[in-house]
């Protein structure tokens, strides 16, 4: 947890690298965690049956975390966010959105025509 902290408030990128890293490394010791937790959850399984439902759920929130805190879904989930800010952005702002669709326009046609 510390790590994806570490890695989700650092702004310079090396440091953005070398933290990616530890949690690279850290979620993997972690998955084998999870692992021997998942063992040790099925042999509580199989001697309460009662308990299997309660006992899944908790493997499922804990791949869920991990999921989460992984460096690739991070990735997707910023280009997610970033998305939905534009798109909120020009729901919001619909004349500025035409007006920079113009300019862009402009741009694009003006470079086409000096090629």
């Amino acid at each position: 947890m510390v790590s994806f902290a570490v890695l989700v408030t650092t702004s310079v990128s090396a440091n953005a690298e070398s933290a990616e890293d530890r949690l690279t490394a850290q979620l993997r010791q972690a998955a084998a965690t999870r692992d021997r937790l998942a063992l040790l959850l099925f042999e509580q399984a199989r001697r309460d049956a009662r308990q299997w439902q309660l006992l899944g759920a908790v493997l499922t929130e804990v791949n869920r975390i991990l999921d989460e805190m992984d460096t690739e879904h991070r990735t997707r989930r910023l280009f997610e966010e970033l998305d939905r800010h534009s798109q909120e952005q020009r729901r919001r702002l619909p004349r500025l959105t035409r007006l920079r669709d113009r300019l862009r326009q402009k741009r694009g046609g003006a470079s086409h025509r000096s090629v």
